[in-house]
């Protein structure tokens, strides 16, 4: 194994160690704080922060893309980074500001504006950590950005935003925890990557601001595609409604850009450093397929299957409306994981502007859908939202088919597998699910039975399957990220002959 993959594969293991940990502390804070608070204040805090995602990517400008990305930095392209990434912050801040009444009456909730003023200075908070954040991805030191985001989050949510929400601050608890988390996130990035802080103009730095500019059009047009919905919600159906539909979406939505982003950033570090070489481009990307497919499919699936058991059983009673919206979000957001592995190979071969012209039909195909689904129901735009995903995943795919040389084919072949399994596992838990229902179980009590079952289940068919699911570069992929682990754990996993296949298997990013 080269000293690239190593490294990319230690990162990779420090990502997914990141992730269990902030997906396990956000979920249950996130159920303490949903129980606590109700519907009305994420709503409002989701009004807000959808005008903040929007800002955060014009105020990074693609620059963080672009320090990972390009070959050689010198100290002047990190200064002029940074002193264009504080300005613009400033900016953004007071647009924000200024924008806030009106935000506040498209959203039809005067404290929309209050939210919205108290979380601009955001941008300053993080423009003062997101050079040093891609100077670490740079180096794939994943380590420290994941030990900074779980502290921040622990320490900005748990000691500051709970105790809140006990006292009945209601959304003001959710704006403190974030303001607190993303001072102390900064701080933390910044005291590992002390780079220097004097500005600078220096003409050097203009080529990473054009490549940033494509990179920001590309995530500008991602972000309208998947906060529409947001915007729809809210605007035609009333702040309690967009709790319903946030936290609707954040169930699976938060575990999948935790699972989307952790593999992301390593994929695009490393296919960066990988010289164009098609071949390892090709495994790279075919593996990240099947494993996403293998980590999301199952359980969004089985959530799909039992969406009111999972809602109340969660949340409590207050949150059963949330429950019909479950099911066509937990499938759409299936078909963004896989969509998601795309880009960051077109972004590794600097080749940005085919994803934007992808993403723009995504759009115009996603704008008509919505304005279908509008007409009747919440409900009927969470299912538009299921074939926008399905078009987007479509659409954002093939420019990366064509540029790896590959076909649909390859394609089915990854997923096939993770396909079946998550077949298993939907019509186990359902079937399981209907049978508590009728008995008459109580959800906080049906759900642990629901989760034992379908984590069984799916065990049960990757063991018993001898590696009959997995396509053989996910086994090379199983075989690298897991070195030093007992063979026999390995042949159990993949059966003894694809054992013997990745074993003997070499490349790979």
């Amino acid at each position: 194994m080269s000293t690239m993959t190593r490294t990319a594969f230690t990162a990779l293991r420090w990502n997914y160690v990141g992730f269990f940990a902030r997906s396990g502390s956000n979920f249950m804070i996130g159920i303490l704080l949903a129980r606590l608070l109700g519907p009305k204040p994420f709503g409002q805090i989701a009004a807000a922060m959808l005008v903040i995602g929007i800002a955060n990517l014009i105020t990074d400008a693609g620059f963080t893309s672009a320090l990972i990305q390009t070959p050689a930095l010198t100290d002047l392209q990190i200064r002029y980074v940074f002193t264009s990434q504080f300005l613009i912050a400033l900016g953004m801040t007071l647009v924000c500001a200024l924008a806030s009444p009106w935000v506040a009456s498209a959203f039809h909730d005067p404290a929309v504006r209050g939210v919205l003023l108290a979380i601009s200075p955001l941008f300053l908070l993080q423009a003062c950590g997101q050079t040093s954040n891609a100077l670490l991805r740079r180096k794939l030191a994943f380590r420290t950005l994941q030990i900074a985001e779980v502290s921040s989050y622990l320490l900005g949510y748990l000691l500051v935003g709970v105790p809140l929400a006990f006292a009945g601050a209601g959304v003001w608890s959710l704006v403190a925890a974030q303001m607190t988390q993303s001072t102390i996130n900064a701080a933390l990035l910044y005291f590992h990557v002390r780079h220097s802080i004097y500005p600078t103009f220096d003409r050097s730095g203009r080529h990473l601001l054009r490549f940033g500019v494509k990179v920001t059009l590309t995530n500008i047009v991602n972000y309208g595609i998947s906060n529409t919905d947001t915007f729809v919600v809210g605007h035609w159906f009333g702040s309690t409604s967009l709790g319903f539909y946030n936290r609707a979406f954040n169930l699976p939505g938060a575990p999948a850009d935790g699972v989307v982003n952790s593999l992301q950033g390593v994929l695009f570090a490393s296919c960066s450093r990988a010289e164009g070489r098609l071949g390892s481009l090709r495994r790279a990307y075919l593996a990240c397929l099947a494993a996403i497919a293998f980590i999301v499919l199952p359980p969004f699936w089985a959530v799909a299957a039992a969406p009111a058991t999972v809602m109340v059983g969660l949340y409590g009673e207050r949150w059963r409306s949330a429950a019909p919206l479950l099911r066509p979000l937990a499938l759409a957001l299936s078909l963004h994981a896989l969509m998601a592995m795309a880009g960051p190979i077109l972004s590794a071969v600097n080749l940005v502007e085919r994803e934007v012209y992808a993403q723009l039909r995504a759009l115009v195909v996603t704008l008509a859908i919505f304005w279908i689904a509008v007409r009747f129901s919440v409900h009927a735009l969470a299912w538009g939202v299921l074939v926008a995903y399905l078009c987007r995943f479509l659409l954002a795919t093939y420019p990366t088919l064509r540029v790896l040389q590959l076909q649909w084919n390859d394609v089915l072949r990854v997923l096939a597998g993770p396909v079946l399994v998550a077949i298993l596992s939907a019509v186990s838990v359902g079937t399981l699910n209907v049978a508590l229902m009728h008995a008459g179980l109580p959800p906080s009590v049906a759900i642990l039975l629901l989760l034992s079952t379908g984590s069984m289940v799916v065990l049960l068919a990757i063991v018993l399957a001898k590696g009959f699911f997995f396509p053989a570069e996910f086994g090379d992929l199983l075989r690298k990220g897991m070195t030093g682990a007992p063979p026999a754990a390995m042949r159990l996993l993949l059966g003894q002959a694809a054992f013997d296949g990745v074993r003997g298997a070499g490349g790979g990013v």
